[in-house]
């Protein structure tokens, strides 16, 4: 009988145990929205194709506004990124680009304008693990995959009239490395460094022309010697769980 009163006395204590530490792990799993938006410097390695030159001699180096949205489950979060890079045309063309703006500078008795720009653009799904603790630096890790394409576009305009050619390569990110520490600023927000490193391939190139393009014609076609290339990012990210 003694056996059995002290066997319901645990029982009943062990219950009254996991009641109370119910509002407790139902606080720690909080399920929501979280934003984040990063910015930084973006340095290429590798080459767009076997036979071509190096990245780098076509863009030097971006600055990437990225952003992060997903669902915050506790540790993890599983969401999506979107990443719009103003790049650096690299010394490969930068000398070509300097002449062509200088010549439409110098034409005599009209109102020449040009020049050139590179862009790069990511977007992918990722997965990152975080392991600190509620108001204190949160140290993460991270991965993802997605989808690229880089452009170098030649523009002109004369008066009313305008030209723009864009040179493009696009394909697959097969892997994205992230990491990063956030620092909490508030109960919801936090801010910190953060660094990336992605493994992509551009599988085709295309050329487009839009305005006064006379007889240029669109053209597109997959790469034969394709490389891979890599990105290496870092900066800093603020995030935004509500």
């Amino acid at each position: 009988m003694e056996v059995a009163v002290k066997g319901r006395q645990w029982a009943t204590g062990l219950l009254v145990l996991a009641a109370l530490s119910l509002p407790a792990q139902a606080q720690a799993q909080d399920v929501g929205v979280e934003l984040g938006a990063r910015v930084g410097f973006g340095v290429p390695i590798g080459k767009a194709s076997e036979e071509g030159a190096d990245l780098s001699e076509v863009i030097s180096g971006q600055f990437p506004l990225w952003l992060d949205l997903g669902i915050r489950a506790d540790r993890v979060f599983v969401g999506g990124y979107f990443q719009y890079g103003l790049g650096l045309v690299g010394s490969g063309i930068d000398d070509e680009c300097e002449e062509f703006e200088a010549q439409a500078d110098a034409t005599p008795d009209a109102d020449v304008d040009a020049g050139c720009y590179a862009r790069n653009t990511r977007l992918g799904a990722q997965l990152h693990y975080h392991f600190g603790a509620p108001e204190r630096p949160d140290p993460w890790l991270g991965f993802g995959a997605g989808y690229e394409w880089t452009t170098l576009t030649v523009w002109a305009e004369a008066g009313d009239e305008e030209l723009k050619m864009r040179t493009s390569v696009k394909g697959f990110e097969y892997l994205n490395l992230q990491g990063g520490v956030d620092f909490p600023l508030g109960p919801t927000t936090a801010l910190g460094p953060f660094f990336t490193w992605t493994l992509s391939r551009f599988d085709s190139a295309s050329l487009d022309c839009s305005g006064d393009c006379g007889d240029i014609q669109g053209l597109e076609a997959d790469i034969d010697e394709k490389a891979m290339h890599y990105w290496l990012f870092f900066g800093a990210r603020f995030s935004f769980f509500p």
